[in-house]
């Protein structure tokens, strides 16, 4: 009998193990990688510079258009999604998300320890 193959199982009988599509990503070198910079635009897509693969979640990967930059649907009703196709603007879509400007403030901490775990509901 035969065990079922993991996507970290050798793929073909080649005694080596192939990580899962995730797990190679997660461990891609970056000390050489060209940057890559995605910008959040006011009220439209997230574009993206540099060089990049979409995968989608079993691993295939989308033809990426030609140019310099790849615009990444935010509004969800593009016809092209993962791409932007423009609908954002008939929709009017509205995002101006910013990046914070000063750090987060650090988690409260209480000098009790009876008040930081939860009590039976009062309901």
């Amino acid at each position: 009998m035969s065990e079922p193959q993991s996507p970290s199982s050798p793929a073909s009988g080649s005694g080596t193990p192939q990580p899962a599509p995730d797990v190679a990503l997660q461990q891609a070198p970056l000390a050489n990688t060209p940057k890559v910079t995605i910008k959040v635009r006011r009220d439209g897509p997230l574009l993206i510079t540099g060089p990049v693969r979409i995968v989608d979640p079993q691993g295939g990967e989308w033809q990426i258009p030609d140019g310099p930059n790849v615009a990444l649907c935010r509004c969800g009703h593009s016809a092209q999604r993962p791409f932007c196709d423009g609908r954002h603007r008939e929709l009017k879509f509205a995002a101006d998300d910013r990046a914070p400007t000063s750090p987060a403030p650090a988690p409260a901490t209480s000098a009790s320890p009876s008040s930081s775990s939860p009590g039976p509901n009062p309901r």
